[in-house]
């Protein structure tokens, strides 16, 4: 019986922690509608570039430039002061949340210790208690945030691609999907891993490293300063391995990513370059079933695929961050 209540009473103080981490959907709201209007405004700033710029080597009347220009500049600006108010409102709110965290978990911790807490050596729990506690602020600002900025941006592109170009825009669709999935199945197999294997190894190497400070007048009378030193130095080596192997990992996300991102510049293309005014008469319609694309928008359909892939490039890495949390 003890055996059995004692995990689910762990379980539901675990479940409670993690649920006072999350701050209020009315604290989180502020940030979620910043960032997405700051990854609006990125894309909106690529998008209305590349027009501006085929536009202009037509070299129209200046006036026909005018709008562009000033939605150019009004993007550029608007990108970075919402990201600077994203970036306010999010970590506000997580702090806020994580000092009443920090407050409840270490009151509940305080009637156990030190017998009921079990066979932990003390820098192992310090570590531990530190890390698990402060990287509750992870939810809200690494995993909540950029998910719902990111997939509330990407869908609203993609529609906005498809009111252009209804292939062009199934083509991004499906690449996205395919290296989005590719990526967190490789962030799952490698990365993830590596950072549970490191955590242990970082709170093993607390623990000598405790020992030796704690212990030293002891380990000089009996001349073992210098194996309790081979151990902290095989655990920081063992360490570094498995941080470099997580760092391999994020940079093979990175790749995954970037071929995507080639594959979906070069699909449109090839589906959109067809459609071009100069190549099918005005009103003889599409041979690919869409409406005519001129080369500005052309090439803004080209370049669109960069800041959608940019802002995805954030869901292997919330995905990595919830499994680190939960």
């Amino acid at each position: 019986m003890t055996t059995t209540v004692a995990p689910e009473g762990a379980l539901r103080q675990a479940r409670s922690l993690l649920v006072a981490s999350r701050p209020s959907w009315r604290a989180m709201a502020p940030g979620v509608i910043f960032g997405v209007l700051s990854g609006l405004s990125a894309v909106l700033l690529l998008g209305s570039s590349a027009y501006l710029i085929t536009r202009a080597a037509e070299q129209p009347p200046i006036l026909y430039l005018g709008l562009l220009v000033v939605g150019v500049r009004a993007f550029a600006l608007s990108r970075g002061v919402f990201r600077y108010l994203e970036r306010l409102s999010t970590h506000d709110a997580a702090f806020r949340a994580l000092s009443e965290v920090r407050v409840d978990a270490f009151s509940r911790l305080e009637p156990l210790a030190p017998v009921k807490l079990g066979p932990r050596r003390r820098g192992d729990l310090l570590t531990r208690v530190v890390r698990d506690v402060d990287g509750l602020i992870d939810l809200p600002i690494r995993v909540i945030q950029p998910l719902a900025s990111a997939v509330t941006v990407v869908g609203v592109t993609v529609a906005a691609v498809a009111w252009l170009s209804p292939a062009v825009a199934l083509c991004l669709a499906a690449l996205l999907l395919l290296t989005l999935f590719i990526g967190t199945v490789v962030t799952e197999s490698v990365t993830v891993r590596a950072e549970r294997r490191t955590a242990e190894l970082r709170g093993a190497l607390a623990d000598e490293v405790v020992d030796l400070v704690a212990e030293l007048d002891v380990l000089i009378a009996y001349d073992a300063v210098d194996a309790q030193l081979g151990r902290v130095n095989e655990l920081d080596a063992r360490l570094r391995r498995e941080a470099l192997l997580g760092a391999r990992g994020a940079g093979l996300v990175a790749a995954v990513l970037m071929t995507g991102l080639g594959a979906a510049v070069l699909g449109a293309l090839l589906l959109a370059v067809p459609s071009l005014q100069a190549a099918v008469p005005m009103g003889s319609g599409m041979s690919l079933g869409f409406a005519e694309v001129d080369p500005a928008v052309l090439v803004t359909l080209a370049l669109i695929p960069l800041a959608v892939f940019e802002l995805a490039a954030s869901v292997p890495l919330a995905w990595s961050a919830r499994r680190r949390v939960l």
